[in-house]
C-alpha cells in the first residue's frame, strides 16, 4: 500500500491522505483509492442560517399524535438554535408556506422572535398534500441572501412526494444544489427511503427517520446543535486526471455512502461538493481512475491524478495536492494485492446493496428472496463491525448466526423498522488504519475467484468474495 501525505503539511486548513496499492499489471485497467479528507483549523465560525422544512401535510393527522409530536421537534430545534441565528419556519403541504415569520424572509433569533416562531409553531395544522420540491425551492429563496453563512435545512415528512412529478423534485435538487445542507427525516409508515436518500445525496446532508414519534424532539434538538458547530460553508475536492487517465467516480464513502456529481467538469478536471464541514472533522471518499498502460517506464512511481481541497466560490486552495500513483510491474505479488481500505468500503457497498435488495424482495412479496439478502447483509455488517446497520437488520430477521449468515424473517416485522433500515442501510464505518507498506506481512489470502492476493487479516477481496476464519482460502 502506497500512502501519500503532504496535505499534512503545517498550517493546512484541511489535510488529505491517500491510501491506494498503486502496484499494476499491464493488463490491469482501473486504479482504486481511498481519499481521507480532515478538517484541521478552518478559522473563526461563520453566521448560521436555519431553515425548518415541516410536513403539514393531511396525512399528518392520521394518527394526529404526529402533528403533535412534529410541533414539539420543531420547537425542540428552536430552542436549540442560539440568540442571533437567522431562521424560518415553513408549512410544507402541497405547497410551501411561511409559517414565521410570515413574510418570506430570515429572521435573527432573541428571546422575542423565539417565542413568536413557538407559538407560530404551536398552532400548525394538517391539510393538504405533499410536494417537496417545493418546500426546498422555498428554503433556497430564503437562504439565497445570505451566501457567507453556513446554510442548512431540515426537511421533516411523513408521506409520498405524491403532490409533483418527479421531474419537478429532480429540478429543485438540481437548483439548491451547492446553496445549502439539507438533512431529510422520516415519520410513520408511509414515506418512501429512496426520496429522502435523493434529497440528502443531492444537498449533503443525511436521510433517517425515527422509529419513535417520541424520539424525534430529541432528533431534532441533535441535528441542529449539529449544523450550528460548523464553520466551513462548503468544502469541493478537485480531481484532475493527467493524460492517459480518466476520473471513473467519486463518492463518499464514510461516514455514509453517497454518490456524488461534479459541479464543475473539464476535459480533465472535476470538481465535487462535499457540504459544510466543522473542526476536527473526518471524512473518507472512494475514487477510481481508469487507465491502461501505453508504453509508460515500468518499475517506477507515475502520477495519473491529482487531488487537492478547495474553497467553494473563489476556488481557494484549502491544503496542499495530493497525487494518485501507479507503478507498472510485471509481477504477479505486487500488482494482484489490493488496498485494506479500498477493500473495506467495496464491502461496505455491498452491505448498502444487500439490505435495500432485501427490501425490494420483500415489498415484491418474496419472503425467501428477502431472507437471502439481508443473511448476506448481516454477515457484512458482522464482519465489518457496522453495529449500526446490524442493530437495523435485527429488528427485520431474528439472528442466530451472524457471521454465519444464519437469519429468519421477523413475522412480526413492523414497517417503521422496515424503513428504518432501508434509509439507513448506506451509513458505513471508517476502514482499518494501517502503516504504509508496499508488501504486507505475514500469509496472505489468495482469493479462489479472482486469484488476487490479499493481506492474511482481509476478510473480502475487492471482487466481494468473502473469506473463511481460516487462513488461506
Amino acid at each position: 500500500m502506497t500512502v501519500a501525505e503532504p496535505g499534512d503539511a503545517m498550517g493546512a486548513a484541511v489535510r488529505l491522505r491517500l491510501s491506494q496499492h498503486k502496484y499494476m499489471s499491464t493488463s490491469d485497467s482501473r486504479m482504486h483509492a481511498v481519499l481521507t479528507v480532515s478538517a484541521g483549523d478552518l478559522g473563526p465560525a461563520r453566521e448560521s442560517a436555519e431553515v425548518l422544512l415541516v410536513d403539514c401535510s393531511g396525512s399528518m393527522s392520521t394518527p394526529p399524535t404526529k402533528i403533535t409530536e412534529a410541533r414539539r421537534a420543531a420547537i425542540g430545534a428552536l430552542d436549540a438554535l442560539p440568540d442571533g441565528v437567522l431562521f424560518a419556519v415553513v408549512q410544507g403541504t402541497d405547497r410551501a408556506r411561511m409559517a414565521y415569520p410570515r413574510t418570506p424572509e430570515l429572521a435573527r433569533m432573541d428571546a422575542r422572535t423565539r417565542d413568536e416562531a413557538t407559538t407560530a409553531v404551536s398552532r400548525l395544522y394538517a391539510g393538504g398534500g405533499t410536494a417537496m420540491g417545493g418546500w426546498l425551492q422555498l428554503a433556497d429563496r430564503l437562504l439565497a441572501g445570505h451566501g457567507g453563512a453556513v446554510r442548512h435545512a431540515l426537511l421533516l415528512t411523513d408521506g409520498r412526494d405524491e403532490g409533483e412529478s418527479v421531474a419537478v423534485l429532480d429540478r429543485a435538487l438540481r437548483e439548491c444544489a451547492g446553496h445549502f445542507v439539507c438533512d431529510a427525516r422520516g415519520i410513520g409508515e408511509d414515506w418512501r427511503p429512496d426520496e429522502l436518500r435523493r434529497i440528502a445525496s443531492a444537498l449533503r446532508g443525511g436521510a433517517d427517520s425515527v422509529r419513535v414519534e417520541a424520539e424525534l424532539a430529541d432528533d431534532f434538538r441533535r441535528l441542529v446543535r449539529a449544523a450550528m458547530a460548523k464553520v466551513l460553508p462548503d468544502l469541493l475536492i478537485r480531481v484532475t486526471a493527467l493524460p492517459g487517465s480518466r476520473l471513473r467516480f467519486f463518492k463518499q464513502a464514510f461516514p455514509a455512502e453517497l454518490e456524488l456529481q461534479p459541479t464543475s467538469r473539464g476535459e480533465r478536471t472535476a470538481e465535487f461538493r462535499t457540504g459544510t464541514w466543522g473542526p476536527g472533522e473526518v471524512r473518507e471518499y472512494h475514487l477510481g481512475v481508469d487507465l491502461r498502460h501505453d508504453g509508460e517506464p515500468m518499475a517506477e512511481d507515475l502520477q495519473i491524478a491529482v487531488v487537492q481541497p478547495v474553497r467553494a466560490g473563489d476556488g481557494g486552495e484549502l491544503g496542499p495536492p495530493v497525487p494518485v500513483l501507479v507503478h507498472w510491474t510485471d509481477d504477479p505479488q505486487l500488482s494482484s494485492r489490493i488496498d485494506p481500505l479500498v477493500a473495506h468500503y467495496t464491502g461496505q457497498a455491498d452491505l448498502n446493496a444487500a439490505v435495500l435488495a432485501g427490501c425490494d424482495a420483500f415489498d415484491r412479496g418474496d419472503a425467501e428472496g428477502a431472507r437471502r439478502h439481508w443473511a448476506r447483509a448481516v454477515v457484512l455488517a458482522h464482519d465489518s463491525g457496522n453495529e449500526e446497520v446490524l442493530a437495523r437488520l435485527r429488528r427485520l430477521v431474528e439472528i442466530r448466526d451472524a457471521a454465519g449468515g444464519v437469519v429468519a424473517v421477523r413475522p412480526d416485522l413492523r414497517r417503521v423498522d422496515f424503513l428504518n433500515a432501508a434509509v439507513g442501510s448506506n451509513i458505513s464505518t471508517r476502514g482499518p488504519e494501517r502503516a504504509p507498506s508496499a508488501v504486507p506481512a505475514g500469509p496472505e489470502r489468495r482469493c479462489p475467484e479472482c486469484d488476487r492476493r490479499n493481506p492474511g487479516d482481509a476478510r473480502y477481496c475487492e471482487c466481494g468474495h468473502r473469506f473463511g476464519t481460516g487462513s488461506g482460502r
